[in-house]
């Protein structure tokens, strides 16, 4: 699916001394308030650094004239939370400007732009690529301009960024490589941030790409589309251009709707004993959730935001614990009974024998009265400690449910077995 970047406001030009800071550096510029092939021009000459023409070698590229090309650099220094001053990573953009007068025939025509629908553009006499290597390893890392002069150069899939943009301002993101594409310290999110800005500050008009990343063999842009209504590039304006044969935005959007708002009832709508795996992690999820979920929407959205938080939450912290969120119904009293009576049962299972959440529940709903507030137990009881021992929780590998028992504490506090915590459970969507 080729995606499509709106047009960009442009305001009056002021000046600001900043320094080479990867995430401020471009959202402290004013957009300049001239065509592109002329902002271009004045942002290379103010902030850029250009490259002698005989250190670009002369193996270049198709056959061109060095004298053809000129490149310009300009290094960014990355922050790092909690990272050492001494050693603060390096990242250097890379800004290649072609001239097609001195291209081969069939290099003049862009691809990019006949698939996206730009074909009857005039042609531009130049083009300026964008490009950010991944050949910075360390801070002091040198910028990697001889590298122009090898002929993988312009396709080469490692680029952390790689943007074209025409002189008559319309453009392509050709390349984004976050964590997992091979950065080290730039996540997507920086690098689409800062291709943002820079095409803001410029003044490019449009901008294509092509949406072609995967989560587990699936395309994201529909897990993504799915679970918050709009591709993961639709965060910076990005929107349905084209797509294959037939498919129009009024399809795809009508697609996406109903995909979204299926219930998740029907899943469950025929009596069967026992249930499937599908409907057993369903319930699984369903279970974790503090709120309802109804829609497959509604599904997606909260297990993209527990792998979201998995990554940034500590791993001695119970996963049950860190999903329930919201004020407190019940007294201290109240709390304090559910869980004495759930540990009780706990207590006079035997030591081996897991206990699922719904005999546990089944337990103690009885005696407490409430069923939500044993559900609000249920998914705090995770850690909860009662004469030397540990409430330990995971996920039932069959059915997905969760089930708990009690476990020893060594004198340092740590549970003598390990066993697979819920955090750490993988999704099957």
């Amino acid at each position: 699916m080729v995606l499509s970047g709106g047009s960009r406001k442009r305001v009056k030009l002021e000046y600001a001394d900043t320094s080479c800071n990867f995430s401020t550096f471009l959202p402290s510029l004013k957009p300049y308030i001239g065509p592109f092939r002329i902002n271009v021009e004045q942002f290379l000459l103010q902030h850029a650094t250009e490259v002698a023409s005989s250190d670009l070698g002369a193996a270049v590229p198709g056959g061109r004239n060095p004298r053809g090309m000129k490149m310009w650099s300009k290094r960014f220094f990355v922050e790092k939370s909690g990272g050492s001053t001494s050693d603060v990573p390096v990242v250097t953009l890379e800004i290649v400007e072609e001239d097609v007068k001195f291209l081969p025939e069939k290099r003049i025509r862009c691809r990019n732009c006949a698939v996206v629908g730009w074909g009857g553009h005039p042609v531009s006499t130049k083009r300026y690529h964008f490009m950010i290597p991944n050949n910075q390893d360390q801070s002091n890392s040198q910028s990697g301009l001889t590298y122009v002069q090898k002929p993988e150069y312009w396709d080469d899939s490692d680029h952390l960024l790689h943007g074209v943009v025409h002189s008559n301002g319309y453009g392509h993101l050709v390349r984004i490589n976050g964590i997992q594409g091979g950065s080290k310290f730039l996540t997507g999110s920086d690098l689409m941030g800062f291709w943002d800005h820079l095409c803001k500050v410029l003044g490019v008009r449009e901008v294509s790409g092509m949406d072609v990343s995967k989560k587990h063999e699936m395309e994201y842009r529909l897990l993504h589309a799915i679970s918050y209504g709009h591709p993961w590039y639709g965060k910076w304006g990005y929107k349905f251009g084209k797509g294959s044969f037939g498919l129009t935005f009024e399809v795809y959007e009508e697609a996406l709707r109903i995909l979204s708002t299926e219930p998740l009832s029907l899943l469950f709508s025929s009596v069967r004993s026992p249930q499937s795996k599908l409907q057993n992690t369903v319930a699984f999820y369903r279970f974790l959730s503090d709120k309802n979920l109804d829609t497959v929407r509604d599904l997606f959205r909260f297990i993209s935001d527990l792998l979201r938080r998995q990554r940034h939450e500590d791993e001695t912290k119970s996963f049950v614990q860190e999903q329930v969120s919201g004020k407190c119904l019940w007294s201290d009293k109240e709390l304090r009974n559910c869980f004495d009576r759930m540990l009780r049962v706990l207590q006079a299972v035997s030591e081996e024998k897991w206990v699922s959440w719904k005999s546990l529940k089944g337990a103690t709903s009885s005696s407490v009265g409430s069923p939500k507030l044993v559900d609000y137990c249920l998914k705090h009881l995770a850690s909860k400690r009662k004469d030397g021992k540990i409430v330990v929780a995971r996920p039932n590998e069959e059915t997905h449910f969760v089930e708990y028992r009690l476990e020893d504490v060594q004198k340092d506090g740590t549970v003598y077995r390990k066993h697979i915590n819920i955090n750490h459970q993988e999704s099957r969507f």
